[in-house]
Protein backbone atom coordinates (compact mmCIF):
# COMPACT_ATOMS: atom_id res chain seq x y z
CA UNK A 1 0.00 0.00 0.00
CA UNK A 2 1.58 3.40 -0.95
CA UNK A 3 1.61 6.15 1.77
CA UNK A 4 1.98 9.54 2.36
CA UNK A 5 4.61 10.74 5.56
CA UNK A 6 4.89 14.29 6.69
CA UNK A 7 6.90 15.18 9.45
CA UNK A 8 6.29 18.39 11.85
CA UNK A 9 9.03 20.32 10.01
CA UNK A 10 6.86 19.73 6.78
CA UNK A 11 8.94 17.69 5.15
CA UNK A 12 6.63 14.88 2.99
CA UNK A 13 8.01 11.71 1.28
CA UNK A 14 6.10 8.84 -0.73
CA UNK A 15 7.19 5.49 0.28
CA UNK A 16 5.57 1.75 0.30
CA UNK A 17 4.11 0.23 3.67
CA UNK A 18 6.05 -3.07 4.54
CA UNK A 19 4.42 -3.93 8.12
CA UNK A 20 2.14 -3.29 10.69
CA UNK A 21 3.68 -3.22 14.26
CA UNK A 22 1.97 -3.30 16.99
CA UNK A 23 3.79 0.22 18.08
CA UNK A 24 4.58 1.11 14.39
CA UNK A 25 4.47 1.33 10.87
CA UNK A 26 7.95 -0.46 8.69
CA UNK A 27 8.19 1.97 5.14
CA UNK A 28 10.13 1.39 2.48
CA UNK A 29 11.38 5.04 1.36
CA UNK A 30 13.32 5.65 -2.12
CA UNK A 31 16.63 4.85 -0.76
CA UNK A 32 15.45 3.09 2.56
CA UNK A 33 13.61 2.18 4.88
CA UNK A 34 12.08 3.69 8.54
CA UNK A 35 9.76 3.36 10.97
CA UNK A 36 6.76 5.75 11.71
CA UNK A 37 5.89 5.54 15.77
CA UNK A 38 1.87 5.18 16.10
CA UNK A 39 2.41 7.59 19.45
CA UNK A 40 4.50 10.07 16.99
CA UNK A 41 1.15 10.16 14.69
CA UNK A 42 -1.69 10.45 17.83
CA UNK A 43 0.60 13.44 19.16
CA UNK A 44 0.96 15.56 15.76
CA UNK A 45 4.90 14.95 15.33
CA UNK A 46 3.87 12.78 12.18
CA UNK A 47 1.20 12.60 9.68
CA UNK A 48 0.63 9.20 7.54
CA UNK A 49 -1.62 9.63 4.13
CA UNK A 50 -2.82 6.07 2.89
CA UNK A 51 -2.81 6.45 -0.59
CA UNK A 52 -5.22 4.12 -3.02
Amino acid sequence: MQVEIESEKGRKVKGELIKEYEHFYLIQLPNYRTTVSKSDILCGFAKINFLH
